[in-house]
């Protein structure tokens, strides 16, 4: 009985034995499988990443129109875009800009623009636009209206500020006529949007402005115009054209208009987040209007002697950001498909700070939501 035992014991280990083999073999060829499928993924992935990348690697050549081109930031965009074409990559730009003026001004910036990459559409009009942007497959979107300073209300203001100790004193702005936020920022951002949908444009991308969710910003109280406003109505109208789109609300742009000294870009920790929570921030200036009266007499010289725009001298006491980085931003978001059908804000830390951005897609994968809330406020009627 023991020798039965012990032969069945034998005989089991012989069995197991054999099977452990058999499965030893078998490892050796799933291990080479195992290996050849990670080399091949591995690759898969570094092809990908160069496809994913923003640079445009297709041999079809992707055809880009910024409007607002003569801008500081639109400026910057078309150059980018130029010195990637220069480089390979399979892209044509078309600067459009409103007239003979705008053209100059955008040569004067970037002498090397061929006159072929440049179309000057008059007041914008909706037919000339549907003809410009004709075979585009991208429209970029940097077009603003811009307040004016009413001089004559800087005295009273002063006075009122410093000698009777009044607060919330502010001085007076205006738009020129024809140049209202309505007009400029909703109406013909509309057109553009329309223009584009009618002949087939792809993706839009539109800059507009943070405080779009708060009425009583300085933004939007001066000169009456809503001007954030309106850039709000016409990122809606976007959202709802059918079009892939992406919104982008930029702080305060770097270098504000008049100042010589470049801000570089490449060199900040780039902030992505939505409905004006970065005006929140512990780093924000209470009260902008205060800022100016205590910088009067800086503020005047720059207005009396380099034509400052208001606009953007003010946008600095919002989170800023170089307009070098929020081009760069633009740029890639025209390759970058984490980008499209999205809508945030866009600042910056300090140069220096933080880790210094890189890449869009990284960006934007950091943040918790890219999809601001336009339910609220109630937006202006025509």
């Amino acid at each position: 009985g023991s020798h039965t035992r012990r032969m069945k014991k034998s005989a089991s280990g012989r069995k197991t034995t054999r099977a452990t083999t058999g499965t030893t073999r078998g490892s050796r060829f799933s291990s080479f499988d195992f290996f050849f499928f990670c080399l091949l993924s591995v690759s898969l992935f570094f092809v990908g990443v160069h496809f994913n990348c923003s640079t445009i690697t297709s041999t079809t050549t992707m055809k880009v129109c910024v409007t607002g081109a003569n801008g500081q930031t639109g400026s910057i965009v078309v150059r980018k875009l130029l010195e990637r074409k220069s480089k390979g990559e399979n892209l044509d730009v078309v600067a459009v800009v409103r007239s003979e003026a705008s053209k100059q001004q955008l040569l004067k910036q970037l002498p090397d623009v061929a006159e072929e990459a440049m179309v000057k559409v008059d007041a914008f009009q909706k037919e000339s636009l549907s003809e410009t942007f004709k075979g585009c497959d991208k429209l970029v979107v940097l077009t603003s209206s811009k307040p004016k300073l009413q001089f004559s209300s800087l005295p009273g203001v002063l006075w009122q500020k410093f000698v009777m100790r009044k607060e919330g004193v502010k001085p007076t702005f205006y738009f020129p006529e024809g140049q209202e936020p309505k007009m400029v920022d909703y109406v013909g951002q509309r057109d553009q949007i329309d223009a584009a949908k009618q002949v087939g444009v792809k993706h839009v991308v539109l800059i507009s402005s943070m405080a779009g969710t708060k009425p009583d910003h300085f933004l939007n109280t001066m000169g009456g115009g809503g001007i954030v406003l309106w850039k709000r109505k016409a990122e809606v109208h976007l959202i709802e054209s059918g079009l892939d789109y992406t919104v982008i609300h930029p702080g305060g742009l770097l270098p504000h208009h008049g100042k010589k000294e470049p801000a570089e870009g490449g060199k900040r920790e780039l902030l992505v987040s939505v409905d004006d929570k970065l005006l929140e921030s512990e780093t924000r200036v209470s009260d902008s209007f205060d800022f100016l009266c205590h910088h009067f007499l800086f503020f005047f010289f720059s207005f009396f002697f380099r034509g400052v725009n208001v606009l953007t001298q003010l946008l600095h006491l919002l989170q800023v950001i170089p307009r070098e980085d929020l081009a760069e931003v633009i740029v890639q978001s025209l390759t970058t498909k984490e980008a499209v059908n999205t809508s945030w804000d866009l600042t910056s830390k300090g140069e220096g700070e933080g880790e210094i951005f890189t890449t869009l897609s990284k960006l934007l994968k950091s943040a918790s939501t890219l999809h601001c809330n336009f339910d609220t406020p109630e937006l202006p009627t025509m």
